[in-house]
Order: structure tokens, then sequence, then C-alpha cells
């Protein structure tokens, strides 16, 4: 076929299956009943009952986490900075690149920068 003669054939639409109450309480079991089916077409689509709410997977209450505070600015000067050439000179033409690599000229191995990103 020549380039851009090609036509588009649009996938078979999957099949989609909607449990009754009886059938979605017992999950596992209506599974294995559709099983041949979905199998056959390799995907299907299984609404539950009108109605159905899922339960909320965590507690609220004891929920925690630990945001991380990501220093985008410094990710972007290391980015800029490997875009200079071999003599220092920056391809772009930002001052404020050059001033920035002043401040963030810390000597700092592989492991310190990881944690110092991460902080």
């Amino acid at each position: 076929p020549r380039p851009g003669s090609c036509l588009f054939l649009a996938p078979p639409e999957c099949p989609v299956f909607e449990p009754s109450w009886q059938d979605f309480s017992d999950p596992f079991g209506f599974i294995h009943r559709i099983r041949e089916i979905a199998e056959n077409t390799g995907i299907c689509k299984i609404r539950p009952p009108q109605g159905w709410q899922p339960p909320f997977a965590c507690d609220v209450c004891s929920f925690r986490f630990t945001p991380r505070i990501q220093r985008l600015n410094e990710l972007e000067v290391s980015s800029v900075a490997q875009s200079c050439d071999s003599e220092g000179r920056c391809v772009c033409s930002s001052p404020r690149v050059s001033s920035l690599q002043a401040l963030n000229r810390v000597k700092l191995n592989f492991l310190d920068q990881i944690a110092k990103f991460w902080v």
C-alpha cells in the first residue's frame, strides 16, 4: 500500500456486562461465568448495578502522608547547565541562568544531590 492510502479499521467494541445485584454479590462466580467471552475478546467492561457505592479504601481519620518538597527551580538550572558548550558558554541567552548557576555551585556527591532534591 502507498503511504497515506491505509484505511483505519476501528477495533470491535468490547462486551459490556451489567450484572444484577445477585450476580454482583458473588463477583468471583460472575467473573467465572463470563470468563470465556472475556478471554475471546481480550477485554470486557463490567458495569456495577445502579446505585452501587464502593467502600472508601482508606481510613480518613488515621491516614497521613508527608509531602515532598521538590526544588524544581534547581532542577531547571541543572538541565540548562547541561546544555552549555565545552568552554562554559550556555546555548540559551538568559542572564538569570548564570546567576542561578553561581548560587548552586555546591560540591555534592550524587547521594547528597538526591537527598537535597527530595528534602
